[in-house]
């Protein structure tokens, strides 16, 4: 899914991580930051997928930040949007 999302030409970086989904179990979220002047909403991102993802893999929730934490290496530190998630969700 990150791979598609790449694709887009207004994305510089992204993650995806799980999301508990109420009906379905679990669905795809997806955390965003957009390239430098440009601007992206949840719509075009969910075009862009559609067109290359089958349905259940689109992302249903999708944030958009500013930067990505990453270690210093520069690999995403996906626990930490888990962990973000879970603490929203009030787990």
């Amino acid at each position: 899914m990150e791979e598609i999302l790449f694709k887009h030409p207004k994305i510089a970086d992204t993650t995806v991580i799980g999301a508990l989904h109420p009906k379905m179990g679990e669905t795809v979220r997806a955390t965003i930051v957009a390239k430098e002047r440009e601007t992206l909403t949840e719509e075009n991102v969910k075009e862009h997928c559609a067109k290359h993802l089958i349905d259940y893999k689109v992302p249903r929730i999708i944030e958009f930040v500013i930067a990505l934490k990453k270690t210093a290496t520069g690999k995403i530190l996906k626990k930490d949007y888990k962990a973000i998630y879970r603490e929203i969700r009030g787990d």
